[in-house]
């Protein structure tokens, strides 16, 4: 299976021109960004542009840098995210059912349509995707590190904080891509496990705990780009919060 993915998500990856106007707006910033040597304020056309946070312009920027200005490089943070998503569907599929519920949640993922083509064309979304399924998948395992039928220790609460806190690291990752889209799917998810271990006190108070501390760190990591831009740039924060 490695090998089918890496082909489908590879093969002839930057044979076509760059779309618009997605693609094209999204590489010139990411070549802007390397031009100008800013790798704080997003630019287009050399203005200020923050209609998105910027970690997909990152990675663009990064991809560019390391292999060249080419559409297939362009395209490479997309596929590598792609497969990304891939991998997280196998983990899910086999920890809920086995090894071939694993496999098949990957195959089936990677041969959908509109996964395969958005996994080749620069937007955000397919960062954004991964990040959300990596929080959602995160946020499950460390539920699950809770089991109701085992008492609890002191191991089990660290393996539950590791786990839940990386889920706030995705959705940090998610925010910085796309916006407050990104916690939307996982707070839905928090809010179920919530709903279904309300009459478990002791694993819904870990739980509420971890959700304070996870909100903290996803402050954490997203506050220092937006403070240093608000900073910088006149006007930013009533664009970006008001638009």
């Amino acid at each position: 299976m490695p090998a089918l993915t890496l082909l489908t998500f590879f093969f002839l990856l930057g044979s076509r021109s760059l779309n618009e106007p997605d693609e094209g707006r999204y590489a010139e910033v990411a070549r802007e960004m390397i031009e100008l040597d800013d790798w704080l304020v997003s630019h287009l056309w050399y203005q200020p542009h923050l209609d998105k946070p910027p970690l997909t312009y990152w990675s663009v920027a990064v991809s560019l840098w390391l292999f060249g200005r080419n559409e297939w490089a362009v395209r490479l943070p997309l596929a590598l995210a792609g497969i990304s998503g891939v991998w997280v569907s196998y983990l899910f599929g086999r920890a809920l059912g086995g090894e071939r519920v694993g496999v098949w949640s990957a195959l089936i993922l990677q041969s959908s349509l509109l996964y395969f083509v958005m996994a080749r064309m620069l937007t955000t979304d397919m960062l954004l995707t991964q990040c959300i399924a990596w929080a959602v998948y995160c946020f499950w395992q460390s539920w699950r590190s809770l089991d109701a039928d085992a008492p609890m220790t002191g191991q089990r609460e660290k393996t539950f904080f590791a786990w839940h806190l990386g889920g706030w690291c995705m959705v940090a990752l998610g925010f910085l891509t796309k916006g407050p889209i990104a916690l939307v799917v996982p707070i839905l998810a928090l809010t179920a496990l919530l709903i279904c271990g309300r009459r478990d006190v002791a694993r819904r108070r870990v739980l509420l705990r971890g959700a304070i501390g996870g909100l903290f760190l996803f402050g954490a990591v997203i506050a220092p780009w937006f403070w240093l831009v608000f900073e910088r740039v006149p006007l930013a924060s009533q664009f970006m919060v008001f638009g």
